[in-house]
């Protein structure tokens, strides 16, 4: 079931790639018009898988700027509950370890502030993803 899992998010974001123009892309963005959850900002980003977390269902992108090689970084988590349609028509559930190291991905995210111990923590979470072209 795994590996048909992998197999299926694999041909969704090779699909992706097909429909995508090719050429570079910005590390943060906003979101096209569409129809997004109450309080969602817009917030995007796009790099490259470097880091994934099952147990935090965390994913981290990374972005390098080919002006000056200065990379970016930005890790979100996955809900619990997220589950990904795939191009059959299924629903599966998304975990991090999914996304092969050096995908290109761009998440849309919210950012949320929470006090653990009595600090302020800001908090990403990942609504929905997209396959894109590498960078040129």
């Amino acid at each position: 079931m795994n590996r048909r899992l992998v197999l299926a998010i694999t041909c969704v974001i090779g699909l992706s790639l097909c429909a995508m123009n090719a050429g570079a892309v910005p590390q943060h963005g906003t979101a096209k018009d569409g129809y997004y959850p109450p309080g969602y900002a817009g917030d995007t980003f796009t790099g490259v898988v470097t880091a994934a977390d099952d147990a935090s269902r965390s994913i981290t992108l990374t972005y390098t700027n080919p002006k000056n090689d200065k990379p970016e970084t930005l890790t979100a988590s996955f809900k619990t509950d997220f589950k990904a349609r795939m191009s059959d028509g299924t629903v599966h559930p998304v975990k991090p370890s999914d996304f092969p190291l050096g995908t290109n991905l761009k998440i849309y995210y919210m950012t949320a502030e929470h006090k653990v111990e009595g600090k302020k923590v800001k908090t990403l979470s990942i609504l929905s993803f997209r396959a894109v072209p590498a960078s040129r």
